[in-house]
């Protein structure tokens, strides 16, 4: 007396290595996104601190001589030369430099700190940032036959989501097919063997796991349209990019350079001709005025065409 079975059961794993396989590729997606943002953030924060520490130094120059015409002048008023409101005059203005740098000092420190935490690295005052804030760099060129939306890893994650979500369509139809299990054997019962064969399925058989499809296809739909969203966003970003950077360089080029460069000749001209005599207090500090406003928005001109330079690198995708 005995039965012997073998049993068979011909359904495969219905595309659970599919969509493993999806998202897989969408954790290295998410990663590689986040190590670009994070490579964007430390250069925009690099090009904030090279501006710093270039205010920093311009303030520092500007106080050195302000102490210089200080001490000059103090002398004069002890000689009687001068009435105490001028040596007044120069004192506030030296203060004003003075305190100017001790800020940009504080900024340019925290700015080090800043880049430090974006770099996760430890905090290091000795380091030397080695570009030349002055130099005008220019982004990097896009392959001709580049696809800018395909240069994007957000718009390769948004691509992604919709393979993913196919994926699990695909699962969630071939989880509502029946498992069908296949018997088969002989019984032997008095000396007689007799073959027995018989098939298995889970009921119901109607039960085809419609819900879960139609939320796979839906999820499927929402994928679709969130990538056309990314297309559109991709494409105003890099409009808008391309804009700030021909604005930023022209400006540049056509306004806050030559406005510096004729402030510090002013200056010169200015400082030369009150230590010959030949012009006043009020005209020197006007000068000395002007020429460090100038400055200031030379330096921050220059911080902002670089930035407009690294954001435009990363929308077109040309950031690594």
């Amino acid at each position: 007396m005995g039965r012997r079975t073998a049993d068979r059961n011909l359904r495969e794993a219905p595309g659970e290595d599919s969509v493993a396989e999806e998202g897989i590729t969408q954790r290295r997606l998410e990663r590689d996104l986040d190590r670009r943002q994070i490579a964007l953030a430390v250069r925009e924060v690099y090009w904030r601190t090279e501006a710093l520490q270039a205010l920093t130094r311009l303030y520092e120059q500007d106080a050195e001589y302000f102490r210089q015409v200080l001490n000059y002048h103090e002398a004069r008023f002890k000689e009687g030369r001068i009435a105490e409101v001028d040596l007044l005059r120069v004192r506030l203005q030296g203060q004003q430099i003075s305190a100017a740098a001790a800020n940009a000092r504080l900024d340019s420190e925290k700015a080090l700190l800043r880049l430090a935490q974006e770099m996760n690295a430890a905090p290091n005052p000795g380091w030397m940032l080695s570009d030349d804030l002055e130099t005008l760099e220019e982004p990097r060129s896009m392959p001709h036959d580049a696809d800018i939306f395909l240069l994007r890893t957000e718009s390769q994650l948004a691509q992604q989501g919709i393979a993913q979500a196919k994926a699990r369509t695909e699962l969630e139809r071939a989880n509502g097919r029946p498992d069908l299990l296949f018997t088969g054997g002989y019984k032997r019962d008095v000396q007689i063997d007799a073959p027995i064969a018989g098939v298995r399925f889970d009921l119901p058989v109607f039960n085809r796991n419609q819900g879960a499809v139609a939320a796979s296809r839906a999820e499927e739909n929402a994928a679709e349209e969130s990538y056309a969203a990314t297309r559109n966003r991709i494409a105003a970003e890099l409009n808008l990019a391309r804009r700030e950077y021909e604005m930023r360089r022209d400006q540049f080029i056509r306004i806050f350079q030559p406005l510096r460069n004729q402030a510090v000749q002013i200056s010169d001209i200015s400082r030369a001709a009150y230590q010959a005599g030949g012009l006043d207090l009020l005209r020197l500090l006007d000068a000395e005025r002007a020429r460090v406003e100038a400055e200031l928005s030379y330096v921050r001109a220059l911080e902002a065409f670089h930035i407009s330079v690294v954001d435009l690198n990363y929308t077109e995708g040309m950031d690594q």
